[in-house]
């Protein structure tokens, strides 16, 4: 019983969190922006299209390419990118020229767009974990053969 109500617990707790997020509709204008729950313009409408927020961040798409808002707006990854999924942990998996990376809450990516692939990266902490530390040439190098390796 005590896990159920604990359980419970954290599935409203998750709920109320997400639902004081802003969330994406089509403006007069029929651009998307975000809206409060009751109606206000939290972030005004010029986007092409939107999506929810999750972990403070949303993807917006500007002449077909996508990239991420935070809260206050502001374009924390510019749109680049062919396709995006949302954040988790704090990175997302982003595609540009049809390969897939991670970018973080700063908009860098940490693991560069090298992969065929988005399965490649299902794992995205283990993945930003073993390439972090890696940089320049010798990441690219690592994470070329790893990617080849993951095909055969």
């Amino acid at each position: 019983m005590k896990q159920f109500i604990l359980s419970l617990l954290l599935i409203v707790t998750v709920a109320a969190a997400w639902a004081e997020y802003p969330r994406p509709a089509q403006g007069v204008n029929g651009k998307y922006g975000y809206y409060s729950t009751t109606g206000n313009v939290e972030i005004r409408p010029r986007f092409d299209n939107a999506l929810d927020f999750r972990e403070g961040f949303a993807p917006v798409e500007i002449r077909g390419k996508w990239g991420f808002i935070n809260l206050q707006g502001r374009m924390i990854a510019k749109c680049q990118y062919q396709e995006v999924r949302n954040f988790n942990y704090g990175y997302a998996v982003v595609c540009k020229d049809n390969k897939w990376g991670v970018i973080d809450t700063d908009g860098k990516e940490v693991v560069p767009c090298v992969f065929d692939n988005v399965g490649e990266l299902s794992d995205v902490i283990s993945v930003v974990k073993k390439y972090t530390p890696v940089v320049g040439d010798k990441a690219l190098e690592i994470m070329q053969q790893d990617s080849i390796a993951a095909r055969k």
